[in-house]
Formats: C-alpha cells, sequence, structure tokens
C-alpha cells in the first residue's frame, strides 16, 4: 500500500487512466451543501492566488485498487472511497469548460482532454466511469447538456457560481478557478497492490468515534503551555470567557468562532472557520519558546477581553453608548456576522482610546449602506465575506472612517454609487433581492426616516410586506389597471414588471384584510395605518404604473440619503450587466424537459419581456430553445445565434421529454414560473415562517372564502380536516400576506410537509423542491413515485422534469369527489412514506 499527497491534476492528466467507481458502491450523492463547501474552498484558493498564498486546501482522501487493464492499454483504477470528491470535481469543470468555450474554444478543449476525456484513440474515453445509475447524467454533463436527477442538479449549480463568479473586467479569473480546482484542492491518495484487502483500509478510514472539536483542542495545547499557572488562568480568564460565549448551550462553538474571530482581527484572513486550531498552535508555540509562561498567559487575557466585545455583537443593550448600541442592533436585524471581526477591533481600540464611539457609528452607516445597497442593486454575494474580513486588517490603525470609506468603494468590491442605486430600485425586482429579514429591514428603514412624533414599536408589531397592486388580479383590479395602463402596456406585463417593484411595496398589519381588494378599499385600512408610508399611499386617486413608478423615485431619493454613497470611481459597472448576469443564471438553471417564458424570465429579474427577447436574439446565453412565448410557441423572433445551426426548437425540446401538441405549443404543466426560477437560484421567497394560532387559521379560511368557489372550499376544509386527524400529522399557517398552509407530518428527522396550498391564487402546490433536501424524499426515486402518486388527481399531470422544482395544479379540482378521494389517498401514501 502507498500513501502520497496528490492534486485532482496529478491524478487525472495521465493519458490513458480510468478511475472507476465500482456497481457497490451508493450512487452519487452530494447535494446542496455539500457543493456549496466545495464551491467556497475553490473560490478562496483561486482569489488566494491573486494574493499569492501558497496555502492548498487539504479535501480528503482517496482510495485506490488496481482494476483489470482495458483493451488499448488503459490503466483502471477502482474507487473504493472518494467518489463523490472525484465525481464533484469533474462536474465542476465541465461547467467551469462549457462557460470557457465561448471565450476560448482552445482553453476549454484543453480542460476536456487534460482532466474530462482520454485520447480518441484509447478504448475507454472517459476519465471517470460513475456507477451505472449515474453515467447517463454524467454523460449529459460531459456533453454539455445536463438532465434531470443529482449530477445534472450538481452540474447546474456549479454552472451558475462559475456564471456569478465570472467578472467581465477580470480577464483571468476563470483561468485561476481552473487552477484552483486542479492544482490546490489536495488530495490524500492511497493506493493498495493487488493482494491488499482496500476494504478493511476503507473501514478503518471511516472508522467514526467522538472526536475533539477546535475548542478542545485550543483549550488543551494552551494549558499544556502552563504548567504552573494553569490554575490561576482557567479561574481569571477561561472560565469566565466561557460563561460570556454561554449562548444557548453553543459555548464550545462560540469558542472556535472567537479563535477564528481573533485570527481574523490580526489580519490573518485565509483560515478557515473549522480549521483554526493550526495557526493558534503555531503562534503559541512561538509564543512559548520567545517569552514562556507570560506569554501566553497574555494570549488567554486578549481572547477573555474579545469575548467580551464578541458578546456586545449579540447583546447590544450591554453597549453604553446609545449610537453603537442602536448601530449593532442593525446589524443583527440585518441578519449578518461578516463585519463581527471589524466591530470587534473597533471596539478594542475604543477600549485603547484610539477611536471614539461616534466614529465606530459612522463605520458601521458605511458599512450597512455598504450591504444595503448591494442587495438593491442584485449584486451577487460572492467574496462579500472576504472583503469585510480583511477590513480589520486595514483599521488596524489610523483614522477609521475615511480608511473605511476608501477600502469598501475599491472597483473590485462593487459599492454601487448613486445611479446605480437609483435605475436598480426603478427597474429590479425588490421582493426577490436578499432575504427575507432584509427585506422588511429595508422597508423600516425608509419608514424610519419619515418624522414619527413617536417611535415605533417594532418589536410589537406583526407588521409583514404588502403589495399594493397584488400579485394575484381580480376581475376588478385588471379593469382598473387597463385603464390606468399607457395604450402601448398590456395588464398581464404591467402587472409582471411592476408587482415586486419597491414602489409597490410596503409594510401593514392588515395583510390578510387588503388581500386583492381593490385599490380604493385599501386606502381606508391604509389611512389608518400607523405607518406614514401608507398614509402617502393613501392619498393617492389610483395606483397604476405611473403612481408605482413615482413612489419609487422618491423611495430612492431617501435610500440616497439613508445610505451614503461610496467615493467617486472612473469606471462604474451598468446595472444592466448584473440583471442579464441574473438572467443566464436563471436559464443555466432550466432543466431539460421544462420551458419558460420570456415574461417568466422578465418577472424574475426585474424587466419587460421584449427587452429580455432582444437580449437573447443577440447575446449567446445557456439553454436559449428552453424559453417561448407564454403561450408555449417558438418566438417569430427565435433565432440561433450560431449561423449553420437550423434545428427546430420544438422538436429539441421534444427530444428532452416535452410534450408539444398538433398546433405547435407546448405543454403548460412542463413550465418554469418566475417563483420556481427564484427557488432554483435559492431567492429566499418566504417572509417571517410558520404559525399554528387560530388567528392565522382564520385569515386563511377568511381568504380562501372570499376567493373560492363554495363547492372548492367545502372540499378543501374536507382535505384539510383528513389530514389533521391523521397521526402525527398538523396543520401550519404562513405568516406572510397571502396566508398560506402547509400540510405537516412528524418524522425522525423533524417535520416535512407534500402540499402548500394558497387560498388567493387557489393553487396547491407540491414542494418537491422542499423535499429534496429532506429524507427520505432526498431520494428521487421515491420524489417520482410521489408525482406519479399526484398524477392521479383529476386531471392533474406534472411532468418528470419537475420533481426537483414546486410545480401547482388547481384546487378546484378537489371539488370532484374522485379527484378528491385520491388527493386523501395521496397524503395517506405521503404520511406513510415519510414515517417509515
Amino acid at each position: 500500500m502507498q500513501v502520497r499527497k496528490t492534486t485532482f491534476a496529478e491524478l487525472v492528466s495521465t493519458p490513458k487512466t480510468q478511475f472507476r467507481v465500482p456497481l457497490y458502491q451508493r450512487p452519487y450523492s452530494w447535494g446542496k451543501k455539500n457543493w456549496a463547501a466545495l464551491w467556497e474552498a475553490v473560490t478562496e484558493q483561486a482569489n488566494a492566488i491573486t494574493d499569492e498564498d501558497e496555502a492548498e486546501h487539504f479535501l480528503g482522501s482517496l482510495v485506490l485498487a488496481p482494476g483489470v487493464p482495458a483493451a488499448g492499454g488503459t490503466t483502471v483504477w477502482i474507487v473504493v472511497d472518494g467518489q463523490q470528491r472525484l465525481t464533484t470535481l469533474s462536474i465542476l469543470l465541465c461547467a467551469l469548460r462549457d462557460r470557457i468555450v465561448g471565450e476560448d474554444r482552445t482553453v476549454a478543449e484543453e480542460i476536456e482532454r487534460t482532466y474530462l476525456l482520454n485520447s480518441r484513440l484509447s478504448s475507454e474515453r472517459w476519465k471517470l466511469l460513475p456507477t451505472q445509475v449515474d453515467r447517463e447524467g454524467y454523460r449529459a454533463c460531459l456533453d454539455g447538456r445536463p438532465g434531470a436527477g443529482n449530477v445534472g442538479e450538481a452540474y447546474r449549480f456549479f454552472q451558475r457560481a462559475v456564471m456569478a463568479y465570472d467578472d467581465p473586467d477580470d480577464p483571468h479569473d476563470l483561468e485561476r478557478l481552473e487552477q484552483a480546482v486542479s492544482q490546490r484542492m489536495e488530495l490524500v491518495c492511497i493506493t493498495s497492490d493487488r493482494d491488499d484487502n482496500v476494504h478493511r483500509i476503507f473501514e478503518s478510514l471511516n472508522n467514526t468515534g467522538m472526536t475533539l472539536g477546535q475548542s478542545d483542542l485550543l483549550r488543551n495545547y494552551l494549558f499544556m503551555l502552563l504548567p504552573t499557572r494553569d490554575e490561576q488562568v482557567y479561574r481569571r480568564h477561561w472560565e469566565p470567557m466561557e460563561r460570556l460565549l454561554d449562548r444557548e448551550d453553543e459555548g464550545n462553538t462560540l469558542v472556535e468562532l472567537l479563535a477564528w474571530y481573533d485570527l481574523v482581527m490580526d489580519g490573518n484572513v485565509r483560515v478557515r472557520k473549522d480549521n483554526t486550531y493550526a495557526p493558534h498552535q503555531k503562534a503559541l508555540d512561538e509564543l512559548a519558546r520567545s517569552g514562556g509562561e507570560d506569554a501566553v498567559v497574555q494570549v488567554a487575557a486578549r481572547w477573555h477581553r474579545r469575548a467580551e466585545y464578541m458578546r456586545l455583537l449579540w447583546h447590544p443593550d450591554e453597549e453604553h453608548a446609545a449610537g453603537v448600541r442602536q448601530g449593532l442592533q442593525r446589524f443583527i436585524d440585518w441578519g449578518t456576522d461578516a463585519a463581527d471581526p471589524a466591530l470587534m477591533l473597533l471596539l478594542e481600540r475604543r477600549a485603547h482610546g484610539t477611536v471614539r464611539s461616534d466614529e465606530i457609528v459612522e463605520v458601521m452607516r458605511l458599512v450597512e449602506s455598504f450591504l444595503v445597497r448591494r442587495m438593491l442593486c442584485a449584486v451577487p454575494t460572492n467574496n462579500l465575506n472576504r472583503i469585510l474580513n480583511t477590513l480589520p486588517g486595514e483599521l488596524a490603525e489610523g483614522p477609521v472612517v475615511e480608511k473605511t470609506r476608501a477600502y469598501l468603494s475599491r472597483e473590485r468590491h462593487r459599492w454601487p454609487d448613486d445611479d446605480q442605486v437609483v435605475a436598480s430600485i426603478r427597474e429590479n425586482n425588490f421582493y426577490w433581492s436578499g432575504r427575507p429579514a432584509q427585506r422588511f429591514y429595508v422597508l423600516r428603514r425608509l419608514e424610519e426616516y419619515l418624522d414619527h412624533k413617536e417611535p415605533i414599536a417594532w418589536d410589537d408589531t406583526a407588521l409583514s410586506i404588502e403589495h399594493v397592486l397584488p400579485q394575484t388580479l381580480s376581475a376588478g383590479w385588471r379593469a382598473d389597471l387597463a385603464g390606468w395602463c399607457a395604450p402601448d402596456e398590456s395588464v398581464d406585463d404591467v402587472a409582471a414588471e411592476l408587482e415586486h417593484n419597491l414602489g409597490n411595496l410596503t409594510l401593514t398589519g392588515y395583510n390578510s384584510e387588503l388581500g386583492n381588494r381593490r385599490f380604493a378599499d385599501k386606502c381606508s385600512l391604509l389611512r389608518d395605518s400607523g405607518l406614514a408610508m401608507n398614509h402617502e399611499i393613501a392619498t393617492e386617486q389610483r395606483w397604476g404604473p405611473a403612481e408605482i413608478r413615482a413612489r419609487a423615485e422618491r423611495l430612492a431619493e431617501r435610500a440616497l440619503a439613508l445610505w451614503p454613497a461610496p467615493l467617486p470611481r472612473e469606471h462604474a459597472r451598468p446595472v444592466s450587466q448584473l440583471k442579464w448576469k441574473a438572467l443566464h443564471q436563471a436559464l443555466a438553471a432550466i432543466p431539460a424537459g421544462s420551458w419558460t417564458s420570456y415574461g417568466d424570465l422578465a418577472e424574475l429579474i426585474g424587466s419587460h419581456p421584449v427587452p429580455v427577447g432582444a437580449h437573447l436574439a443577440s447575446n449567446a446565453a445557456p439553454n436559449p430553445w428552453r424559453v417561448l412565448s407564454a403561450d408555449g410557441t417558438v418566438s417569430p423572433q427565435f433565432r440561433w445565434l450560431e449561423p449553420d445551426r437550423a434545428d427546430d426548437p420544438l422538436e429539441l425540446l421534444r427530444s428532452e421529454g416535452v410534450k408539444v401538441d398538433e398546433s405547435g405549443r407546448a405543454d403548460p404543466a412542463a413550465r418554469m414560473t418566475a417563483a420556481e426560477l427564484a427557488g432554483e437560484l435559492d431567492i429566499d421567497l418566504s417572509e417571517q415562517g410558520e404559525d399554528r394560532s387560530d388567528d392565522r387559521r382564520d385569515s386563511f379560511e377568511g381568504l380562501l372564502e372570499h376567493n373560492q368557489r363554495a363547492e372548492t372550499v367545502a372540499a378543501v376544509r374536507h382535505l384539510l380536516a383528513f389530514w389533521d386527524d391523521a397521526p402525527s400529522s398538523w396543520l401550519g399557517f404562513g405568516t406572510g400576506k397571502e396566508t398560506s398552509c402547509f400540510l405537516f407530518t412528524q418524522t425522525r428527522d423533524g417535520h416535512i410537509w407534500p402540499f402548500t396550498l394558497y387560498p388567493v391564487s387557489g393553487r396547491i402546490e407540491v414542494v418537491f423542491q422542499h423535499l429534496k433536501g429532506r429524507h427520505p424524499f432526498d431520494d428521487p426515486a421515491l420524489r417520482e413515485e410521489f408525482r406519479q402518486v399526484c398524477n392521479t388527481i383529476g386531471d392533474v399531470q406534472i411532468p418528470a422534469a419537475k420533481i426537483d422544482l414546486r410545480p401547482s395544479f388547481d384546487m378546484a379540482q378537489l371539488s370532484d369527489p374522485t379527484a378528491l378521494a385520491a388527493a386523501s389517498s395521496a397524503l395517506d401514501w405521503f404520511r406513510q412514506a415519510a414515517t417509515e
């Protein structure tokens, strides 16, 4: 048996070599959490190349056994352990190759030839041969046409990630990505001889026991260096430090976090949160050699002091300066800890007398502006943690306000200027920007900007975001809007473009009462609101596109006053570039067997179908044939950008599994809505979660009765009663403005639900997108079985391509007794499958 360190490039670039995953191995099973962790490591390494940092990332171990040589002399290795890593790196390189091919075909071919495929003369073409279950999915990735299933899902994840990382202003960023994947992901490769028992090696590698955490190792090593003063240091520093960090039994984890913050505060930004022991061990060794126990005691004292600053970050009420206290609370409300090391450094400098509280307040205002403006302009969050983790190094000495503004204003940090913010508020889909708490925060701060004689008790209010122009248009709203639109504007296009615009959103506690009432009816409730922004809306005589756009302009002016601008720059990236980048990421997320419309894409990015179509007609983009007109037909303006390509888009869709009728219309059940695309891009469309209270149930019932026919209401009540009476099952109700209903059941791993019911739109959503991350429905075969069960309900026809999405059907179908019985049977099947 041989053990050696290697990289992916060293491993697979040898000609005529193949790595085979044996049939007894489980299928490819890594999911989004694993992909995200790997992507974070890869991008960290890619960024480290710029900084000339030589450190590599240890990815894990790989166990190989010699296989039977293939005809033609191809060397075959059996992958006993490590197939998940090898497969994921290969899929990532497929996505990277397909991104590069449009810019430099030679480089793309080199990636394919070096890492993915053997010579055409070889009898075994693939460098990696997955298990039988995954081969077709992997073949599709090699061909650049990923299908459904987990392998295709991984490809689309990395395709979107690579797109987001690709900076048009940096010609070498993708080159660094390739270098990080191939040369900076370190593996320990264990290769056996033919007589070795590789399974025993595998078992010993995977022998799991109780392992010491980073904080355990750190504590043990610290006290090992204090042979005569360990008791004193434990009582004076370590024990009080642990008490300061004892939050909901997370003390051990928080000591690890403090150890990481300590390194970042001192400029060591390359260390991962889960690998703090090694650098601290090295530093403690050097201190003990040069300064003895006294030097080690000083380290323990420093950690103790910094624990006090760290505690203030989540207990702002303990801070004595009102402005600092308010600023710390705002970071909690925004929901970020990326600025924590910088805030701790500022608090430490204040204790040393080199920074004043008012300077800390101004720095926090600048960082808040940096975060909020980026969110308003939909700037990708790539490198956000890295940017803010590097900030402490800039603030170690000297004037902190000027240095913060100068550092955050650097070109590559993408702090949007005033013109970019105004353009984004005018055009962007705000409701799908950032996280729910951040959307609420922006509206709250815009409200606070207005003059209030008495402060609003935000913690005591039950406010949520309200669409003034509702998401589901009633007949009355359609009639009103038709009269308020310009002659060249259609009601549906205006609604898609503006319903999620910041100018159409407010905060109210009347969501269930407001619903999709006509504007005149809403005004009577908005006048009684305690919020000034609602009084402004209620002064309007109508609520059409002109009023929404005018309000967006007013809110933009307030945003500029609230959140200061960066220093002037020579070159500011147009907001439209970010918008089209988001469009391309959405196109990459459309799986084979599905299609979307120009209108859905326009709604997603806050645009209009016409500019979306114009962009696709003149710019290379992923999967353009999967974009159709709203009626499912190919747009008359559709053209292939490749001059030698003339295949029929509908035939291509047919080959991918989309049904197309005789009139050339694609199956509407295979259409991905804007909400489904948003879910694939990890845009959080939820608001405040789930509530079992009678108030929320009453809100759901009221909306159901107001918006649905009596026979539909009776059928839905029957179905909910059936579920509520089932063992270990209950009903939960959403706290958003359309009070949704969740059908929960208890499993050994927590709770899970099959359907979400929406009383206003009258849709029942099958939550495959949620289920694919929950046991046992993380198994695609079980989701496929549930899809087939759902398709027994009335006329429901959910396409196979949607088992990772959020398809829905009309709840009115339940008014048919046969369909209601089938729905009850489907729920019973689900509960049994979930709890077995």
